[in-house]
């Protein structure tokens, strides 16, 4: 792992490789949020026009989510061995030709196994890119760096569903466009070879299950938001047809949720530099739960319902924002990169309850099953989180 402590004086080669680095975490990052954002509500789109049930969509997408589990136990052995650049391009080559699959293959149930693959090649792309800008951030500039890479993250998510309605969701072409777009990051990556850092001395695949122990609080805030996460980027344009609106206005919806993510990260982060941070994470959970019990009330006015969309989003991923924070402020070097792997191990738990339970809610309670899951999670992370740390209640 490389040393995070920045000289007082830069080279020009070390500020071009600094830079080359940034944009090459940038883009890997950027793909990452992207395929997420738009595989989930495209490929849930096309199983619901095949007539598949809530559950099963829901089980279908938790397959993405057990590919990201995957990867946290797999991911640092092979990047160690094949290099951080070759490693996250053959991510690039693996995400485009499982993207490329769904548009060849007709079977809806064949698409687990490729859903299972495609996210392990995401996990192996967020899980490296995490560890890389850590690696190349001083803790001055972490909070800004760290800022910085999830706005991004959230507004290439936010790009996917916005493509949803341009190229539907059924033939060849939408999954080409999706595989061109992943393998446009392999430029940055391959201007990045000479800057990349090595990852041959982190710790065994295995030790990572220890940092649940030593972090409850923040491996429970990273579980809650991925339920959140892939339940909404998962379930939420079906949630939207539910209820009489079209695909167009379905997939907006998951849009403005992630607007939110990008416009409100930098607010949260600041905030966070002023309170304590187990407070702002707290409030955070107990506002992401009074927008899941008001989403029944607001969803027929769209006076209400875009603008709760919008600060629910911005708020829920702050949830995201504030962990890393955590865990930076806490570990450092080779802990660092095995806290990131707990964490990708424990967003794939979440994102294979999210939509499963999801799912579930909405075919035994009806469409309004999926708000109440949402708002039931919210709450028993706010009730343990308040008991670990009562003296966040009061912000000191």
């Amino acid at each position: 792992m490389a040393n995070n402590t920045v000289s007082p004086v830069e080279s020009d080669a070390q500020r071009r490789g600094r830079r080359t680095s940034y944009v090459a975490i940038l883009a890997c990052v950027s793909v990452f949020g992207f395929a997420l954002g738009i595989t989930y509500p495209m490929l849930a789109l096309a199983l619901e026009a095949r007539g598949l049930n809530n559950t099963m969509i829901g089980l279908n997408g938790a397959t993405e989510a057990a590919g990201i589990l995957t990867a946290a136990f797999i991911v640092p052995r092979l990047a160690a061995r094949y290099g951080t650049i070759r490693f996250m391009i053959n991510c690039l080559f693996v995400a485009a030709a499982t993207l490329i699959s769904f548009g060849i293959v007709e079977n809806a149930y064949a698409w687990m196994p490729i859903r299972f693959v495609l996210g392990i090649a995401l996990g192996g792309l967020f899980l490296i890119s995490e560890s890389w800008i850590n690696a190349v951030v001083d803790d001055a500039h972490r909070g800004k760096a760290l800022g910085l890479y999830v706005t991004v993250m959230g507004a290439a998510f936010a790009a996917g569903p916005l493509l949803v309605p341009v190229l539907g969701f059924t033939g060849l072409l939408p999954f080409a466009v999706c595989a061109g777009v992943v393998m446009s990051a392999l430029v940055p990556l391959w201007l990045a070879r000479k800057s990349a850092p090595g990852l041959d001395d982190g710790p065994p695949a295995e030790n990572i299950v220890a940092y649940i122990f030593r972090v409850p609080t923040i491996m429970g805030a990273i579980l809650l938001i991925s339920i959140i996460d892939f339940a909404v980027i998962g379930l939420l344009p079906v949630y939207a047809l539910k209820l009489d609106f079209t695909s167009t206005d379905a997939a907006f919806m998951l849009t403005a949720v992630a607007a939110g993510n990008v416009v409100l990260q930098m607010p949260i982060g600041w905030l966070a530099d002023r309170m304590n941070r187990y407070s702002v994470l707290l409030l955070c959970a107990f506002a992401a739960m009074l927008g899941s019990i008001a989403l029944p009330f607001a969803i027929a006015s769209a006076w209400l319902l875009w603008p709760l969309l919008f600060f629910w989003g911005g708020i829920v991923y702050g949830i995201y924002t504030l962990s890393m924070v955590l865990l930076g402020e806490r570990y450092s070097g080779s802990q660092l990169v095995a806290a990131n792997a707990t964490s990708a191990m424990v967003w794939g738990i979440g994102g294979m309850i999210g939509p499963a339970i999801g799912g579930w809610a909405m075919d035994a309670f009806g469409p309004q099953g999926l708000p109440v899951t949402l708002a039931i999670g919210c709450a028993i992370f706010i009730a343990v989180a308040a008991s670990r740390h009562p003296q966040a209640i009061f912000g000191r």
